[in-house]
């Protein structure tokens, strides 16, 4: 089962809604984790969406980073969906994580169960295990592998783990993808039902270096995800050819845009996200590069969700 860790940014959020409805075919394939960055009117229509159409995800109450805090969040799930079920609760565990505070504070919530995110080495886990399920089920325990080190998921029973790892592998610069094709990716898609886990997580083509937005950029970059000759993913990344200035954006992307044509007429993908690009080059087209991440992600989404049907 795929956990895509997505930071409740207005695109990301977009992206989960336009694929709401593969979302909903395939309940026991992917169930979302939002970690909101604000407490905004997105977030709010994105909640309500996934609720009304029954699509299981998990709502993170106390996010780590942006500016969306406990109380909000907490006081709006109660406003409005008290006794809805369909969802887990969130909640961050890092070293000074207070379980006890954060159970008390949703213990008027008739949710589904919560939903662990380790990312810190805590030498008490069983303990706080312990104390979660005196009162609630732990649906899922997700270990971020980076933040907890390799061997911690082993205190905690396999059939309830999902291992969450930054797989993007981010360079300093856009213009530096101009001397790289692809790099790989992740091969846990493969590898977590070998493994006897329960999921695999993951940050998607975004990566967990959170920006609340991002300056110009010389260099404009396609980043689109696809599977090797061994199932395994990688990104293969398009990339622009003027990069000497921040100038042209629209033409940068076109640039970028044509390299993927090229390479996506010689494939035999098609997906929401890719459709979307051939539109944008079939009207030569520039959506901006928030809307490009959305389809690179709903894009990453549904490759995973054909993999696992």
């Amino acid at each position: 089962m795929y956990f895509p860790y997505l930071r409740g940014k207005r695109f990301e959020l977009s992206a989960l809604k336009t694929i709401s409805s593969l979302l909903i075919n395939y309940p026991d394939k992917v169930s979302p984790i939002i970690e909101p960055v604000k407490f905004s009117k997105d977030l709010q229509r994105s909640v309500t969406h996934l609720l009304q159409k029954n699509i299981n995800f998990t709502l993170i109450i106390n996010p780590d980073t942006g500016e969306a805090n406990t109380g909000e969040l907490i006081d709006y799930l109660l406003e409005n969906f008290k006794d809805t079920k369909n969802y887990q609760i969130g909640l961050i565990v890092d070293i000074d994580t207070n379980i006890e505070e954060y159970l008390e504070k949703i213990e008027q919530l008739n949710n589904k169960g919560i939903t662990l995110i380790y990312k810190a080495v805590r030498d008490d886990v069983k303990r706080l295990i312990e104390i979660i399920t005196s009162k609630y089920e732990i649906i899922y325990n997700v270990v971020y592998i980076e933040k907890t080190g390799p061997r911690f998921y082993q205190q905690i029973p396999p059939k309830t783990v999902i291992l969450l790892e930054d797989h993007f592998k981010k360079l300093e610069t856009n213009a530096k993808y101009l001397d790289i094709e692809k790099t790989t990716f992740s091969d846990e898609h493969i590898q977590f039902s070998r493994d006897n886990f329960k999921g695999f997580s993951d940050f998607s083509i975004i990566g967990d270096n959170y920006m609340e937005s991002g300056g110009p950029a010389k260099a404009v970059v396609i980043h689109f995800p696809d599977f090797d000759n061994e199932r395994k993913l990688i990104v293969h990344h398009f990339t622009s050819d003027n990069n000497t200035d921040t100038s042209n954006p629209g033409g940068k992307f076109l640039e970028a845009l044509d390299k993927w044509n090229g390479w996506y007429e010689a494939s035999t993908i098609e997906t929401i996200g890719s459709r979307q690009y051939k539109d944008y080059h079939t009207r030569q087209h520039y959506p901006g590069l928030g809307t490009l991440k959305k389809n690179s992600i709903e894009h990453h989404i549904e490759l995973l969700i054909k993999f696992l049907s």
